[in-house]
């Protein structure tokens, strides 16, 4: 898409989605444009499909989510401008508050932890591939568990797992427009060694007479999300009422003072609870039903990231890799899932003879199969068919019934899930990453061969 023709797309989407004062806000992640509407009835959606530089149609609870592609970055600031909304996601206080809705509210709780997670992804990574790097390279028989160099690489493999929830806290507090050095002061209790030095002991902890929960929250996610919720509605208060000579003594001393016995004893406790929870429910689910929970759950990833209710897994695939060092159904089956889709796209274009088509089959297959990124693929063309749908479900459930037979797990977060990402399969286990492979390689075949013999009508995708 030409630059020069930013403005003319911006002014015809804004007016399809029912002009600027039905805009409330515009925000955009790596492939999507998302709104915040007044009235969504006034979303003119078919016209919207058929606009080029649109490539495809979601609605997430109430938002509206747009797909462009890799231009939604520079399409963005030129929307914001022309719908006069501030590009930092302010809403505009003119327009009507959003209705309250239960969905709204379980999304916008998915949406938060997702972004206060995000901005920590680079350090997952850098973590997690280091130690993707000393496993293998001990395999090969290069570097001995025993050196000094190992050792160093396991500091920086670890020290992210280890004080994560004060990273979380950090990120968080961005979220919620609350103090960083509070927040993280905070979370920095609750993985101090002599507080988790109490762990196992059985002996009673108390603050001002209350009975403090000891466990391992060096691990968790939740705990430090939460806690730094309700710092970020303690210190508004406190910040209200203090006296402005006083503000910078006052806030955070008393804002500390009141939130240490509320992390102790209330908050962190149930966020951990809700973590564990959350983890141990899906733990069950596979333990039950063996391979075949892994299977249908990467039949259904493509569906899930239609709806974004990927997010959904967000506390748990963090949860686990965080505390286990290994996760094995999000992001195992989302490798298989989005080379999967590479195949797709890639069976399209060798089949159809629509040169544009082809084209755009050709871009969103190389974008899904090393890239990872799965929206071309699946706004593009499977949105559009049921026979593709159906292709990319078959090839994701063989790969992951292999993924479940043989206990496939990820012991790093890849950060991107394209083929490369089989590389967070070397581990402890060195079986592992050849199961990973095969199971990426025989979705990809299976996904390719039905795409190409049932899958790619033609008439279907051009119409």
């Amino acid at each position: 898409m030409a630059k020069k023709n930013y403005s003319e797309l911006s002014k015809k989407i804004i007016e399809l989605v029912g002009g600027k004062d039905n805009i409330v806000d515009i925000r955009h992640c790596i492939t999507r444009l998302r709104f915040d509407l007044k009235d969504n009835g006034l979303i003119k959606e078919e016209e919207l499909k058929s606009v080029k530089g649109v490539v495809g149609l979601n609605h997430a609870g109430d938002e509206l989510q747009l797909i462009i592609g890799q231009d939604v970055a520079d399409l963005y600031p030129v929307i914001a401008k022309e719908a006069n909304i501030v590009a930092s996601n302010m809403i505009n206080e003119n327009l009507d508050k959003e209705k309250l809705t239960i969905g709204g509210l379980f999304n916008k709780g998915l949406t938060t932890i997702a972004a206060c997670v995000s901005p920590l992804l680079p350090m997952m990574i850098a973590g997690g591939m280091i130690k993707v790097l000393y496993y293998a390279l001990n395999m090969l028989g290069i570097l001995p568990a025993d050196s000094s160099t190992y050792k160093v690489l396991s500091y920086i493999g670890d020290a992210w797992i280890y004080f994560y929830p004060i990273f979380v806290a950090q990120s968080a507090a961005k979220q919620f427009k609350c103090n960083q050095g509070l927040a993280m002061l905070l979370a920095s209790v609750i993985v101090y060694p002599a507080f988790l030095a109490n762990v196992g002991t059985g002996v009673p902890v108390t603050l001002f007479g209350l009975p403090v929960y000891i466990t391992n929250y060096a691990y968790t996610v939740l705990p430090a999300i939460l806690m730094t919720y309700v710092l970020s509605i303690v210190e508004r208060y406190v910040t209200k009422y203090s006296p402005a000579s006083l503000r910078n003594l006052l806030v955070p001393f008393i804002t500390a003072l009141i939130m240490l016995p509320l992390d102790l004893v209330v908050v962190a406790p149930v966020g951990y609870y809700i973590g564990t929870y959350v983890v141990a429910a899906v733990k069950w689910i596979q333990a039950t039903f063996g391979w075949i929970s892994v299977a249908i759950y990467c039949a259904i990833t493509p569906l899930m990231v239609i709806t974004s209710m990927h997010r959904l897994m967000t506390p748990y695939w963090v949860g686990a890799l965080t505390a286990d060092g290994k996760e094995g159904l999000c992001m195992p089956t989302g490798i298989v899932s989005n080379v999967g889709l590479g195949a797709l796209a890639f069976a399209i274009a060798a089949k159809v003879k629509n040169k544009d088509v082809r084209s755009q089959a050709f871009s969103a297959a190389v974008t899904a199969f090393i890239g990872g990124i799965s929206e071309p693929t699946l706004f593009g063309f499977v949105t559009r068919s049921k026979k593709l749908l159906a292709s990319i479900m078959i090839g994701n459930f063989v790969g992951g019934a292999i993924l479940g037979l043989n206990h496939v797990v990820v012991y790093a977060n890849p950060g991107v899930t394209g083929v490369f990402a089989i590389l967070a399969g070397v581990g402890e286990n060195p079986s592992n990453v050849v199961w990973l492979a095969v199971a990426v390689a025989v979705g990809f075949v299976t996904t390719f061969l039905v795409t190409y013999l049932f899958g790619a009508d033609e008439k279907e995708i051009v119409e």
